[in-house]
């Protein structure tokens, strides 16, 4: 038999709280809650040790899992698409945005997470959702990713996107000492 074929060898895959078709909680709109989801279900699935893949919040969990429950159980890490700082602090100069990979100036965030929930908020979600995508997505594939997308409640999603944009994980990503790969797409804005 292979040795990437051994029965204990397995890909779990999981919606994070309040995504896709996961439980549904009025709370922990955090980053931390969902990093202390996945430490949860690790330990639940008697996972001792494991390679991690997190792609866009899904990095932003797994460096704050990182944060507080330190790398003994991972063996690799494969970050997708995830700037260190999603928007830049009042403190930031030009030199730490362009560094961290900024996409949203600190004074949009509150009218951008406030437009979320406003009476344009489906309008609001889809142009957010195809500002991340490729022009070149079929209409189809856009259609079923803004539908998965609507499965997140708001505020929730709100409060959680508020939460994870505020993040600034660049103290936490030099202290990375397992093997890590980080990929992004050639319009990825953050290389």
């Amino acid at each position: 038999m292979l040795p990437h074929l051994v029965p204990e060898h397995r890909v779990i895959t999981f919606d994070l709280r309040n995504h896709g078709r996961s439980g549904r909680s009025e709370g922990g709109y955090r980053v931390s809650a969902l990093a202390a989801d996945l430490d949860q279900l690790l330990t639940h699935l008697g996972v001792a040790t494991a390679h991690l893949l997190g792609h866009s919040m899904g990095a932003s969990v797994l460096w704050s899992c990182l944060e507080l429950y330190g790398s003994a159980r991972v063996r690799s890490l494969v970050f997708v698409d995830e700037p260190a700082a999603c928007a830049a602090a009042p403190w930031f100069i030009a030199a730490d945005s362009r560094d961290a990979g900024v996409i949203l100036n600190h004074s949009d965030v509150g009218d951008f997470v406030s437009s979320l929930v406003g009476d344009n908020a489906a309008a609001v979600r889809r142009a957010f959702l195809e500002g991340m995508l490729s022009k070149d997505l079929p209409a189809a594939d856009l259609d079923w990713l803004y539908e998965r997308n609507l499965l997140m409640a708001l505020p929730w999603g709100a409060k959680l996107l508020l939460d994870h944009v505020q993040q600034d994980w660049r103290d936490v990503l030099p202290g990375i000492a397992v093997p890590t790969l980080v990929v992004g797409g050639s319009h990825f804005p953050f290389f």
